[in-house]
């Protein structure tokens, strides 16, 4: 899988929620009040979305790199040993 591929989902995700969030202000029939404490509540739950994906590419990544580091320890072992 190519990195695009990796990444589509959540650019998608936020041209999403960008444009169900214009969408809703324009065809909200509440009055302003409202409507800014609707927007901050999606606000608030669109970031505790980013928060959570963010906190899962990072622990990927971790995973990823602890991975890559065992078979490096592995790899670079007997080159100390002659190296001595």
């Amino acid at each position: 899988m190519s990195a695009s591929e990796k990444g589509g989902g959540f650019g998608s995700f936020l041209l999403g929620l960008l444009v169900g969030g214009l969408l809703g202000v324009i065809l909200a029939p509440e009055p302003g009040e409202e409507t800014r404490k609707r927007l901050v509540s999606r606000g608030e739950r669109a970031l505790e979305e980013i928060r959570r994906l963010q906190e899962e590419i990072l622990r990927r990544l971790e995973e990823e790199r602890g991975a890559s580091g065992t078979e490096e320890e592995e790899g670079s072992e007997p080159n100390q040993e002659h190296e001595a």
